[in-house]
């Protein structure tokens, strides 16, 4: 019996032809020199035939996991960028022909890893009180034309709470909010700042929120450049030239700011 069902409609199993296109292209990967074109051709070729299964793992996370910044999308690029490699601890050939067990065994790796992602980027829930405050500035936005983070200063929020408010609620540490209630009045002001610049970095597209939050610690997931562009889907030129427009989106903001 085959360890993993297709997905779609019906009851039927996984092809044999995708399943002997899979265990072909692992035994490729596995069988080529290090690095080697034809490495990197089969490591490709594994993707793509994973991805219906990514996909689904990327939904079924989605679907079932507490509120997230991160949409479908970028829990797909992360379920393709775990699943790269997995092949290096796969031995093929264990199921018999027209069979593969590869499938199944990226979807637990793959399932572990973007519970971790989602847990990172949980989004936390404000009290009665943040949810009314936050109501409360927005309408004053709507009504006096000023900025959130000076609708919500102006309502009585101290530092910490429109820091967290203005990022969406996102997690904060500890020790920041430590920070911010034994801070003086320059530190308020400088963390005040700092909320408006990382709630501009979460507006930013994508490519541009991960070009320049990544490299500073703001964004997940910890990559160098060469691995963020791979990630990306786009070339380390395109990168930079992502990253030169966030920076100047989010210096455009401060200064109207």
């Amino acid at each position: 019996m085959l360890p993993f069902q297709r997905p779609s409609r019906g009851k039927g199993w996984l092809a044999p032809e995708v399943a002997e296109a899979m265990e072909t292209a692992l035994r490729e990967a596995r069988g080529q020199p290090e690095g080697s074109r034809r490495q990197l051709a089969a490591e490709e070729k594994l993707l793509r035939l994973l991805t219906p299964f990514l996909a689904a793992e990327a939904r079924r996370a989605w679907a079932s996991h507490e509120r997230t910044y991160l949409s479908r999308a970028d829990l797909l690029q992360e379920a393709a960028l775990r699943a790269q490699k997995l092949w290096r601890g796969f031995t093929p050939g264990k199921a018999g022909p027209g069979r593969t067990l590869y499938p199944a065994y990226v979807a637990q790796a793959v399932r572990q890893h973007l519970g971790n992602v989602l847990a990172e980027g949980r989004l936390v829930g404000p009290t009665h009180w943040g949810r009314k405050l936050a109501a409360r500035a927005r309408k004053r936005v709507e009504r006096e034309e000023v900025t959130y983070e000076e609708a919500l200063a102006t309502e009585g929020a101290d530092a910490a709470t429109a820091l967290a408010l203005a990022q969406g609620a996102t997690r904060c540490e500890e020790r920041e909010a430590s920070d911010v209630a034994d801070a003086g009045g320059e530190r308020l002001e400088e963390l005040s700042a700092q909320g408006s610049a990382v709630a501009a970095l979460e507006r930013l597209p994508r490519r541009q929120r991960l070009a320049v939050g990544v490299p500073l610690g703001l964004s997940t997931p910890r990559l160098n450049d060469a691995q963020l562009a791979r990630h990306l889907g786009c070339s380390l030129a395109e990168l930079l030239e992502a990253r030169a427009e966030g920076l100047a989106a989010l210096r455009e903001h401060l200064e109207a700011a």
